[in-house]
């Protein structure tokens, strides 16, 4: 090989040759449909890095620009990010061509596909900040509990540390950033972190659903965002299905605040969990 080329190849991505990279792949994608088992390494990767705690300063970075794509409602460029680029190419870059790279694909209609968005369901991508913070505080209390079955107790500061609560470590590593004059989300809502879960509804109250949750969608934010850019669809509405087939199909519905919490009220919901208490008795 050439040593211009070798060295070419060594070289830092900038922004917009990654994103032509990232264009090709999913073309491929789109027509085959299907991964190969390096790029699925590479997406189990990238959703092992985002749920769990990182103490390397490389799956931190990389943890950040796939956290900054969730935080802008876009879990398909997650799933595309890892097939084409994965972690080591994203955190060779410069942190300004990352960022820029970000602006790039939320602005390419050619990653804007919806069987970029299916496959990342299918590959276990989260799909939300909410899901990403639900899998992440869960697998902390199985960590946790494991950890106490086994008699081992955390003896080290970064052993402590891998333990920080999810809402307080994501959103304070893209703050530090933004105390920088760097901004990761733009218009993103980076701040928006899970406070309470509410649950055990009184059975009998289900049917109330029918009338209320057409209007509750329509007044929330990810609503009257779609439509005012003209978009024909809405995810204002993710489900996600099991593999096993006797399992339950789960569904996230977004609503506006001040209807969401009329529900809470109608539908008697019940707190179950909080970002202070953790799992709350009832």
């Amino acid at each position: 090989m050439d040593p211009s080329q070798r060295n070419a190849r060594s070289r830092p991505l900038q922004a917009d040759v990654a994103l032509g990279i990232l264009v090709k792949c999913a073309n491929d994608v789109k027509f085959v449909r299907h991964l190969s088992d390096a790029e699925k390494r590479r997406v189990d990767e990238a959703v092992e890095i985002l749920i769990f705690v990182q103490t390397t300063s490389k799956r931190k970075k990389y943890r950040t620009f796939l956290y900054s794509l969730l935080a802008k409602k876009i879990p398909h460029l997650v799933f595309l990010s890892a097939v084409a680029l994965g972690q080591s190419r994203v955190v060779d870059m410069k942190k300004g061509e990352r960022i820029r790279l970000i602006g790039l694909m939320e602005g390419n209609h050619q990653l804007r596909d919806t069987i970029f968005r299916s496959l990342a369901i299918d590959y276990k991508v989260p799909q939300s900040i909410d899901e990403l913070a639900i899998l992440a505080n869960a697998n902390s209390e199985i960590s946790s509990e494991t950890r106490c079955v086994a008699g081992v107790e955390d003896s080290t500061e970064e052993q402590r540390n891998q333990r920080l609560p999810f809402n307080q470590e994501l959103p304070a590593m893209l703050a530090k950033d933004q105390a920088e004059g760097i901004d990761h989300t733009r218009n993103a809502n980076t701040g928006r972190q899970i406070q309470f879960m509410y649950s055990k509804s009184p059975a009998d109250h289900i049917p109330y659903l029918r009338d209320l949750i057409i209007d509750a969608v329509q007044t929330s934010r990810q609503w009257k965002t779609e439509r005012e850019a003209g978009e024909l669809t809405t995810d204002c509405l993710t489900t996600m299905i099991p593999e096993d087939v006797n399992e339950d199909i789960s569904i996230t519905l977004w609503v506006g605040q001040s209807a969401g919490l009329a529900l809470l009220d109608v539908l008697k919901l019940q707190p179950t969990w909080s970002s202070l208490l953790g799992h709350l008795a009832l």
